[in-house]
């Protein structure tokens, strides 16, 4: 790893002071937001909440990705639905076939799209607009807007707190990862090199390729929410991109 760009993992506090910081964090911006939403007289104070709870993850990285993906889920799934009231106005059939439609086209994309869970919240939303607002149209835009509004304060608060209360970086993980499979790739080439030696093959190898797989791929995600939180990591993207790459092709 003496190549490899990033950070030195830094000494972790243990899983109990972990767990009773992201607790206290998620308690915080919760009793934030409320402060706040109350303050500004809006209505449905609990797509707010829900919202920190949802996006709030055990890195700042992770949870301002995932939070991000939720504000893009949401502006685009808001949109679908105040534009399938606007052009069929609850009728039974246009709208049941916009809504199969528009599912498939999100289906779709989940399953391609390396921003998956923004696409689920863009699924999920038109159809919950339809059926909460159904018999009383006039109530949608207001409904997209105070949840739309509701839920970009909840993440920001969250970011905010998650930035400067006990902010826990992605890059300590990301280097103890690769780290991790090194020590996989390592054993599995000891593995081969035995079989060219003495002509016998381990019986644990195809183990060793499933968990070095499974670390690889590991690596890839903390390598997008470092890049988020992390300087050093976000300066060698990269470097580490390309590390990520070569191990991936090693492995096979």
């Amino acid at each position: 790893m003496s190549g490899v760009p990033g950070v030195q993992p830094s000494q972790q506090p243990s899983e109990r002071v972990l767990r009773f910081r992201h607790a206290f964090k998620v308690a915080l911006a919760i009793t934030l937001y409320y402060w706040l939403a109350l303050s500004l007289n809006l209505e449905q104070l609990k797509y707010g909440a829900l919202a920190i709870a949802l996006v709030g993850l055990d890195t700042t990285g992770a949870s301002l990705r995932k939070g991000l993906m939720r504000v893009v889920g949401t502006t685009v799934g808001l949109a679908v639905g105040i534009i399938a009231i606007a052009l069929f106005a609850q009728a039974q059939w246009p709208t049941l076939i916009f809504h199969v439609t528009w599912l498939l086209v999100v289906g779709y994309f989940m399953q391609s799209s390396k921003y998956t869970y923004a696409w689920f919240v863009a699924g999920f939303l038109p159809v919950l607009i339809w059926s909460t607002t159904y018999g009383k149209v006039d109530t949608a835009f207001s409904y997209a807007v105070f949840r739309y509004t509701e839920t970009t304060i909840g993440i920001a608060v969250f970011t905010l707190v998650s930035l400067f209360v006990w902010p826990q970086r992605a890059g300590g993980q990301l280097m103890q990862q690769s780290t991790t499979a090194c020590k996989s790739l390592r054993q599995l080439f000891d593995i081969y090199h035995r079989k060219l030696v003495d002509g016998e093959l381990a019986d644990d190898v195809g183990m060793t390729r499933i968990q070095l797989e499974s670390e690889t791929a590991g690596i890839l995600g903390a390598l997008q929410v470092a890049a988020m939180d992390t300087s050093a990591v976000r300066a060698s993207k990269d470097r580490w991109t390309a590390f990520h790459n070569s191990l991936s092709a090693s492995s096979d």
